[in-house]
């Protein structure tokens, strides 16, 4: 793209964090009522754990959810992404977010 070019669209996605999004934004758009509601969203850190076992630890093919207010979500995906299928592996992943208490 050159620096001067307009690309027109009828959806924008970002896959930025909220957070860098705001600091980001032009100037312009800020004052914008649609990207203003972007103020009462606050960003929370992410840490995903992924972890290789050399034997399979289950057989259970869905994403679980966590009560934790720590361990979010987690699954084997092993079992459920075609990209780490593995009959006799398991690669585990651990989405570890903090959940406000509100």
């Amino acid at each position: 793209m050159a620096e001067d070019e307009v690309l027109t669209a009828d959806l924008y996605v970002s896959a930025m964090p909220v957070d860098p999004l705001k600091l980001m934004l032009p100037k312009p758009w800020q004052q914008m009522e649609y990207f203003q509601k972007l103020d009462g969203l606050e960003g929370v850190p992410v840490i995903n754990v992924h972890l290789w076992f050399d034997r399979k630890l289950t057989k259970i093919d869905h994403l679980l959810f966590s009560r934790s207010h720590l361990l979010s979500v987690y699954a084997d995906m092993s079992n459920t992404c075609r990209e780490y299928a593995n009959p006799n592996r398991s690669m585990l992943e651990l989405v570890l977010a903090q959940q406000r208490l509100d």
